[in-house]
């Protein structure tokens, strides 16, 4: 195929800059969300799946990216029936699960589990690596906004600036759906913004988040001169709160370490 990728912006450079990037299939109690449990093992062998594509594509193309295999932890402060409905959901996929009561950095929980075979990484040193491997194979267009798409035959005709992109395939890669009425989202969707701080710290090679209703976020980060802990913390909707000046989420027990 001839292929094309169209990027409104600079490759890597929105959310995928600032996320804390891990590669899990331990997404907080996104099994019990899905609800019905043919589905919810399809997602999962899909994130394993997506593990080892990237896996398998920084060792082909030599990336360096920070990528490490670490273990992850799902834990919770309050109640820990969300925790045991997910350790339960994991098992019967053939999950090894542990149980544990404290992190590896010896913050106590009050209930937790572990799961390996997942991997932390530099989600830019990865795109830039990426994008480089493919440069001989595929056009990347940057800062290019796509503002209209038509069909035209057994071709869709796809305008960005002032250019006309003619493709009988097109892959639309986005954070929101899109519908056939412009602008309309699914009314469940809402924008967030979570907070994320760096200190440095020795590296415990895990990566963490929790099971209650304030997500909380940790993994770390190793360069060559030191390492690093991220800490997520503070998500909310900013519909209903967007000034983050003097946001006590800001300066929560976790952010102010």
């Amino acid at each position: 195929l001839k292929v094309c990728l169209v990027e409104r912006n600079e490759v890597g450079h929105g959310v995928t800059s600032r996320t804390t990037a891990k590669l899990t299939f331990l997404q907080e109690i996104i099994y019990q969300q899905i609800g019905n449990l043919d589905k919810a093992k399809l997602y999962f062998e899909s994130q394993k799946e997506a593990i080892k594509i990237v896996e398998d594509i920084i060792e082909k193309e030599n990336i360096k990216c920070n990528y490490e295999k670490v273990d992850s932890y799902l834990f919770a402060l309050d109640s820990k029936d969300k925790v045991l409905k997910e350790k339960g959901i994991l098992e019967s996929f053939g999950v090894k699960v542990k149980e544990i009561d404290k992190l590896p950095n010896n913050k106590e929980v009050k209930y937790g589990i572990s799961v390996s075979n997942t991997a932390v990484f530099h989600p830019l040193k990865y795109l830039m690596g990426l994008k480089t491997a493919i440069e001989d194979k595929v056009d990347v267009y940057e800062n290019t906004k796509v503002v209209d798409i038509r069909r035209e035959d057994e071709y869709y005709l796809c305008r960005a600036n002032e250019h006309i992109i003619k493709t009988k395939k097109i892959v639309l890669a986005l954070h929101y759906p899109y519908f056939l009425l412009p602008y309309m989202m699914p009314l469940k969707c809402h924008l967030e913004k979570s907070y994320i701080a760096a200190f440095k710290d020795e590296n415990h090679h895990f990566s963490a988040i929790n099971a209650d209703k304030d997500t909380i976020s940790i993994r770390y980060h190793q360069d060559d001169k030191q390492s690093y802990q991220l800490y997520l913390n503070g998500s909310h909707n900013i519909a209903f709160k967007n000034d983050e000046k003097g946001d006590p989420l800001v300066t929560s027990e976790g952010l102010a370490a």
